[in-house]
């Protein structure tokens, strides 16, 4: 009797412990995943954060459009006297494009998410759902417009028999 318990302790201990790896492994798998994700999206936080719409080239090259926009932002002060009113202006202006792309982006990540497989309805199915409404009415109308001409007809017959 002692023996066949500890067999069956060794059995218990054996399937437990591959069944508690299986379930470490596709809750990191799960994590791996939503992980790149979030990453992606914080990432593209930090580029919005610090990217500026008029600079066009990479790290290392932008110094010479700093220099390029310090030399036409001194012409312009030397120019205009009144610059105070144009440069909040253009803040609000940047901070405007800023929001804007900012609420696109999230609007983007969220039709992702809504769109995914975690999800039991996808917008495939709802399109698909669509498609099939859109073939019913119209075999509907067609069998509508069928009953109206049936219709029409035996009227036209029971006032020329009259």
């Amino acid at each position: 009797a002692m023996t066949l318990w500890l067999i069956y302790q060794c059995i218990v201990v054996f399937i437990l412990t591959n069944l508690m790896i299986a379930m470490m492994n596709s809750t990191l798998s799960n994590i791996h995943l939503d992980r790149v994700k979030q990453w992606k999206f914080a990432r593209t936080g930090v580029w919005l954060k610090f990217f500026d719409k008029q600079m066009a080239l990479p790290a290392p090259f932008n110094l010479i459009e700093y220099v390029v926009e310090l030399f036409t932002c001194l012409v312009r002060k030397c120019r205009t006297s009144d610059n105070s009113l144009h440069e909040v202006t253009g803040k609000s202006e940047n901070l405007k494009r800023y929001l804007e792309l900012v609420n696109r982006l999230c609007g983007e990540y969220l039709y992702m998410e809504e769109d995914s497989k975690d999800n039991e309805v996808t917008r495939e199915d709802l399109d698909d759902i669509k498609k099939d409404m859109m073939k019913y009415m119209e075999v509907s109308q067609a069998k509508l417009e069928k009953v109206k001409m049936d219709i029409i007809k035996d009227i036209k017959e029971a006032l020329a028999n009259k």
